[in-house]
């Protein structure tokens, strides 16, 4: 329970923190606390069912694939600020990027707001109570997490072996294969191994 009242607690700020100023390092951030969260709630909603997990897993995708669309602009624009300086054409990208950027920025202010903020808080609360029922009452074991972690590694191997580097999708599919497999062991590692 500490691995997850640890995340929502850095969730929850990190929230906070982008209400007041969209930081491109907030916006990294966010986005990774919200894949290791994603990743507990998909085990979770493998195992049992939660009206609460389904609901806060719908709304940190919706809020992900969001900032995804802001951080890779931002990606492009800190790539190509040189190539800017040196070029009247790369100038006029980045002026088109920048454009982008802002508004961008101007939907997720309108997205991320204090009522949202505390309807996440309210989900992970009540889920808080949910996981904590399935584990006692035997619907998730230790057991059930090991296997799952032996699983999204099988997976890892699978893609890894299947990567072409004539194709990046394959790099890609086997970049996230693997974050999902690091981000789960992460989670899980007190569990893992006490039964090693």
């Amino acid at each position: 329970f500490e691995s997850y009242k640890n995340l929502t607690s850095n969730y929850l700020q990190l929230y906070g923190a982008l209400l007041k100023k969209k930081k491109t390092n907030t916006i990294h951030d966010i986005r990774v606390c919200s894949r290791r969260l994603i990743t507990l709630l998909n085990f979770y909603l493998s195992q049992c069912s939660s009206y609460y997990a389904n609901n806060l897993n719908k709304i940190l995708k919706f809020y992900f694939r969001n900032l995804s669309k802001l951080r890779d602009i931002q990606i492009q624009i800190e790539n190509n600020q040189t190539k800017s300086i040196q070029s009247a054409e790369w100038k006029c990208f980045l002026d088109y990027l920048s454009s982008k950027e802002k508004k961008l920025k101007q939907k997720i202010n309108e997205l991320f707001t204090e009522n949202s903020r505390m309807e996440i808080e309210g989900l992970m609360f009540f889920f808080k109570d949910d996981l904590k029922n399935s584990i006692n009452n035997g619907e998730i074991t230790i057991n059930d997490l090991v296997s799952r972690i032996n699983q999204q590694f099988e997976k890892c191997v699978l893609f890894l072996q299947n990567i072409n580097i004539d194709h990046a999708v394959t790099i890609h599919n086997f970049r996230i294969e693997f974050k999902k497999f690091r981000y789960l062991y992460e989670l899980l590692y007190p569990f893992y191994h006490r039964v090693m």
